[in-house]
Parts: structure tokens; sequence; C-alpha cells
């Protein structure tokens, strides 16, 4: 007799016996591991699209602020600016607004504080080559963006320099990406719960069968009603039927070999014998 491998002695002692149990136990660790693939596939998409959608709404803040401060730039006047900016300031994501004149000099620069106040702050100075990156970089502990966008014809009245958090646009499509990895895990439990139990209706015929089957020595020639649905469960219920049917004829055929002897020896006197 073969000695089972490593493998067969992990299955043997882990794997439950019944087979709609296997199935179930094989079906909710695939599960498992392709919901955990998706997870990792997804991650480096996800963190592009937080950065791509960042940029996308940093870009836009720029414009508009651009656009709104630029009567300010045209006269210099530094006040109208702020006024101009605070509703911008105070958008969410928004870390910074830099604003330079026609010269590249600092005029103002808003800073967004983490109880939400909007204030001046005192360094208004944001380097030309920061704010032009398109990739996300540390402030602090924050990761941001930074968009960059003239003021006036071809920026001849000045420009506008913006820091935007990637944390407002990472939360929500995390939510939306936690969804989707919930909606997915659901589905998997429904198409789980929904083969174990076509799997134990399916199999219930088979066990009836094993019982039919351990029960022809002592009921040789019962039949049991082919299962529909199966064609396996059905080739097996007309084997096990017609091996009913030889088994009774095998002793029946007995019966009366056993009568004939005895019927032999009963006619000959227990002289001759």
């Amino acid at each position: 007799m073969n000695k089972p491998t490593a493998l067969q002695a992990v299955l043997r002692n882990w794997l439950p016996r019944r087979l709609r149990h296997q199935m179930l136990l094989i079906m909710l660790a695939l599960t498992v591991v392709a919901i955990l693939v998706l997870n990792a596939v997804s991650r480096p998409r996800f963190e592009h699209s937080v950065v791509s959608q960042s940029q996308q709404w940093a870009d836009a803040v720029a414009r508009s602020a651009a656009a709104m401060a630029a009567p300010a730039l045209q006269v210099k006047d530094a006040r109208q600016a702020e006024a101009s900016l605070l509703a911008l300031a105070s958008l969410p994501g928004v870390l910074r607004l830099a604003l330079f004149d026609a010269e590249g000099q600092p005029v103002l620069a808003l800073q967004t504080q983490q109880d939400g106040r909007v204030t001046v702050a005192s360094d208004a100075a944001l380097p030309l080559q920061t704010a032009r990156q398109r990739q996300s970089v540390l402030v602090g502990a924050q990761e941001t963006v930074h968009s960059w966008s003239p003021a006036g014809p071809a920026g001849a009245w000045g420009s506008i320099g913006i820091t935007v958090s990637v944390e407002p646009t990472r939360e929500q499509l995390a939510a939306f990406r936690y969804d989707g990895l919930w909606a997915a895990t659901l589905t998997a439990l429904a198409i789980l719960t929904a083969a174990y139990i076509y799997l134990a209706n399916a199999l219930a015929p088979l066990s009836r069968l094993v019982r039919f089957a351990g029960a022809l020595p002592v009921n040789p020639g019962d039949t049991r009603p082919v299962p529909l649905g199966s064609t396996e469960l059905a080739e097996l219920a007309t084997a096990l039927n017609d091996a009913s049917a030889m088994l009774r004829s095998q002793l029946d055929t007995v019966a009366r070999e056993q009568a004939r002897s005895l019927t032999i020896i009963n006619a000959v006197p227990d002289v001759i014998l």
C-alpha cells in the first residue's frame, strides 16, 4: 500500500470529511485569495487616481484663483486680492495660496490652518519649481500637489501658486474603493451560500444511495427510483438497481439448487447413503 504524501496527509487532517464541506472550504479559500489579489492590484491604481484627481482639483482652483485675483493684481491692491481669494482658500484640501506680481515678487500668501481658519502667511514666497511640480510631495506630514496659473494675458499681471492636500480626495476615493471591495465580498458570500445549498441538494440522493447499497445484503432485490438532474447519480442508481436484481437472481438460483439437492437427498434411502 502506497504511503500518503505530505500534501495528502495535510489534506486528510485538515479538510472536512463531507464533500460539500470540502467544496465550501476550498471556494472560501479561493474567494479570500481573489479579494486579496484584487486589493493588491487595485492599490497602485488607487494611489495614481488620488494624485491625478488631486492635481486636477489643484489646477482648477489655481485657474479660478488667477481669474479672481487678476483685477487686484492689475491695480496692485493686496487687500482686494486677499478679499477675493479668501473663499478659495477655504475650499476642501487647499492648504496655501501664494500670489506673485508680474516680476515674480511675492505679494500675498494665504495659509489654511488645521482648525479651518485662513490666515495671511508671513512667508509669502513660494518657490516656482515647487509650485510647478506635477507630482505629489510631502509638506510636513501631508502629501500634497501643487499647481501654477498665470493671471492676466500671458501672466502680464502676475501668477498664482497653490498647494493642495491629497487627503480629501484619498478619503473620497477610498470610500468608493472599499464599497467596491465590500460589494465583491458580499457577492462572493452569496455565491458561496448558493453553491453550498446546491451541493447539499445535489448530494442528498447520494446519501440515500449509500444507505441503499449498505442494505443490499439484507434486502436483495430492492430498487431505488433513479434521481433526476444528475447523470452521474442516475447512472449510479441504475447500476445499484442492476446489482440488486442480479444479487436477488443469484440468491434465488442458490436457493433452487439447495432445494433440489435436499429433494434428492430426501429421496435416497439412508441405507444407500
